[in-house]
């Protein structure tokens, strides 16, 4: 039951008991973005077991990468991201903050176990105290598609907070 997109290696082969063996799994590389599933049984003399194959294809995200040493202050952000009105449980989006055009910030979303939620925890930098003013472009994984804007922007203040894990 090998899913076609995919190849395993070895198919069959001896184990001792207590031993182990390393089953390679490859996918192939044309695949197009989107998610794969494949139930493969992994059987021996006695049982089968089954073995779940879940794949996620995604296009590449956003090369976003901020330099904390370039500058003096920062600020921090908890956002619960939504995506044309939908709450981001996809811990492939992002999350950017902008200074005008300058990459001032990044985050993934983060599922939080004690609230039962997705979060985005930004910190955001700059080297001047107060007086600019925070942008933010979203990259959804899941549809391959970069928002330019937000709806929000805050002011920067170093050393302040906007939100919180519960609000």
């Amino acid at each position: 039951n090998i899913p076609s997109w995919a190849q395993v290696s070895p198919m069959m082969g001896s184990i001792l008991p207590g031993g182990a063996e390393t089953v390679t799994f490859t996918v192939r590389d044309d695949l197009i973005a989107g998610s794969y599933s494949g139930l493969l049984q992994m059987a021996t003399a006695e049982r089968s077991e089954p073995l779940t194959m879940d794949l996620r294809v995604v296009c590449p995200p956003p090369a976003w990468s901020v330099n904390p040493m370039a500058f003096s202050s920062s600020m921090n952000l908890t956002l619960a991201l939504s995506i044309e009105g939908e709450p981001s449980s996809d811990r492939l989006d992002k999350v950017a903050a902008f200074v005008g055009g300058e990459l001032r910030g990044t985050a993934d979303v983060e599922f939080v176990p004690q609230l039962n939620t997705h979060l985005v925890f930004l910190t955001v930098y700059s080297n001047q105290p107060t007086g600019e003013e925070v942008t933010f472009k979203v990259w959804d994984a899941e549809e391959c598609i970069l928002y330019n804007s937000t709806q929000e922007s805050f002011p920067f203040t170093a050393g302040g907070f906007v939100g919180n894990p519960t609000s």
